[in-house]
């Protein structure tokens, strides 16, 4: 295989042989499938271009090339498997075109030069550990479609400063926002000449969970946990 890449059918299962540093890849039209751990190792890997015929990028498959410094996943892209860019050092930029709609596990555990992330409007959900250890992160914008939250999500980003909830998430953190102002002025002023107790303050939060989950299916201790350290 003259460019080391190893082909079945439209499946590109991986690398052949050792990769020279400095190596730029071109996946060839028609391939629909990346298969996991395909490229995972490649410390030479300097930048590889995906064309629109991929839909699906398996587990493993970037993890631990140490020189790619930037990559474009296109919008053809449904699914990324977990831990697809772990160790990536010196990932920098990452551009997801819409389309995706699942992230894997731990898909970008130890990425510590990745400063900034804008995922996609099609994503429905954000699993466990997706940017653990990202230390140099500052900001991320998490669209309004995104239903599922889990646990750790941005568990080792130090220097994580924004966290953008787009569209209906706003109505989430209004909701838990409105419920502690209304419950500090219960505590400090009462209501018609009674202070609150602690089953007033228990019914209007459970008012705001209620609507955070109706409106956008997404519960206020999710969120909270995303920031959990782990």
């Amino acid at each position: 295989v003259a460019d080391g890449l190893i082909y079945m059918g439209s499946v590109l299962y991986g690398y052949r042989g050792t990769m020279p540093e400095g190596t730029d890849i071109i996946v060839r039209e028609g391939t629909t499938k990346i298969e996991n751990s395909a490229f995972s190792g490649c410390a030479g890997l300097v930048s590889i271009t995906i064309p629109e015929s991929v839909t699906s990028i398996g587990e493993d498959a970037f993890s631990y090339c140490h020189s790619l410094t930037s990559i474009t996943i296109p919008g053809t892209v449904i699914s990324i498997g977990s831990e697809i860019f772990n160790s990536c050092d010196n990932l920098a930029t990452v551009i997801i075109g819409n389309g995706l709609v699942t992230i894997g596990d731990w898909a970008f555990d130890n990425c510590k030069n990745l400063t900034s992330v804008t995922l996609p409007n099609t994503l429905v959900s954000l699993n466990s550990y997706t940017f653990y250890g990202c230390s140099n992160l500052a900001s991320v914008t998490i669209p309004s479609k995104v239903t599922y939250v889990d646990s750790y999500i941005f568990s080792g980003c130090e220097k994580l400063k924004e966290v953008k909830f787009t569209g209906v998430h706003a109505i989430v953190l209004l909701s838990i926002l409105g419920a502690m102002i209304m419950c500090i002025f219960g505590f400090q002023f009462g209501y018609e000449g009674k202070k609150w107790g602690i089953d007033d303050v228990s019914a209007i939060f459970l008012v705001s969970a209620l609507v955070s989950g109706a409106v956008c299916k997404i519960a206020p201790a999710n969120i909270a946990n995303a920031f959990v350290k782990g």
